[in-house]
Formats: C-alpha cells, structure tokens, sequence
C-alpha cells in the first residue's frame, strides 16, 4: 500500500481482524504515515491491540464495516475466519479507487 501512494499523510487505511497479521500490518501503516482504523469481530481485542502503539490507531466497532470498506480506499483483512468475510451487497459505488489486500 504504501508504494501506491506518494503521499501517505492524510491516507486512511482499514485493518480488518486483531490478531498478528493485523499487529504487523497496523505496525507497516503507521511507520508509511497512514492513519489506521481497526475493527475486528473481538471489539476489546481490538482496542487492546490499538493501545500497544505508540501513534494511535482509532478502533471502530465491526458492525460498522460496511460503512468502513466504502469510506476508504485501503484496506487489508486479516482474520482467521474461514469464510469471505466481506460480501457483494456489502460494496458500494465509490468515486476512488481501491486498494484491497487480503
């Protein structure tokens, strides 16, 4: 993600999930100047996750998700589930372009 964009500041990214994958990429984000939003089923997780950083990470809670993946152009899923978590009738029309790595 952070060779799509030249200027990272002011670019919002999605991590989606709380566990080491999600702890790595937050860590890759934040160190590339993006801000970072978390949301992941396990809402405490999340926070708990957000706090061991030193720049903060804004946990939003996962029912907002839809509204999430159509407000912002990066987004990585990092979960454990063994099912799409992320559906068609979930996604909108934008007027950006993505960015989505699972």
């Amino acid at each position: 993600a952070k060779e799509i964009f030249d200027n990272k500041k002011n670019k919002r990214a999605l991590v989606i999930g709380s566990g080491n994958m999600s702890s790595l990429a937050i860590k890759h984000l934040l160190n590339s100047n993006f801000e970072v939003i978390l949301t992941s089923r396990d809402y405490n997780k999340a926070r708990l996750l957000s706090s061991t950083f030193e720049r903060e990470v804004i946990v939003e809670p996962y029912e907002k998700i839809q509204k999430l993946l159509n407000s912002i152009e990066v987004l990585i899923t990092a979960t454990s589930a063994p099912y799409a978590i992320i559906k068609d009738h979930m996604v909108e029309h934008c007027s950006f372009n993505r960015y989505w790595f699972d």
